[in-house]
């Protein structure tokens, strides 16, 4: 008798058409049964009633707020970056006509002419010339 009859004699009496049989090199036997077609799909039943909502869970005990670290100090300044390049003068506008010349005004009236002063003092009289 062969190794492998002893092997299947062990493990299965009869022989059934459509058994694969396999022994793989541990000597270990697995075996592959044809079941036929799969029948077809059975009627979905119905959806069962929604549960009821559970209780809500106590709310947690908050504990207190941490100290507030301290402020970092101030980071270091950028370098400051190069002058720029002056930029271009400006182009120069064009000199423009002189404007006209305003027109002059009328001459206004003469004023009244002022009151005629005193009379002055008369004068001394002078010696009598010779007779000639």
């Amino acid at each position: 008798m062969s190794s492998l009859q002893t092997q299947v004699n062990g493990k299965q009496n009869i022989l059934q058409a459509g058994t694969n049989i396999t022994i793989d090199g541990n000597n270990i036997i697995s075996l592959q049964v044809n079941q036929g077609d799969t029948g077809p799909q059975g009627i979905q039943g119905e959806t069962g009633e929604t549960g009821l909502q559970g209780e809500t869970g106590i709310k947690g005990i908050q504990e207190e707020t941490g100290i507030q670290g301290e402020t970092g100090i101030q980071g270091i300044q950028g370098i400051q970056g190069e002058t720029g390049a002056t930029g271009l003068q400006g182009i120069q506008g064009e000199t423009r006509e002189t404007g006209l010349q305003g027109i002059i005004g009328e001459t206004g009236l003469q004023g009244i002419q002022g009151e005629t002063g005193a009379t002055g003092l008369q004068g001394i009289k002078g010696d009598t010339g010779e007779t000639g």
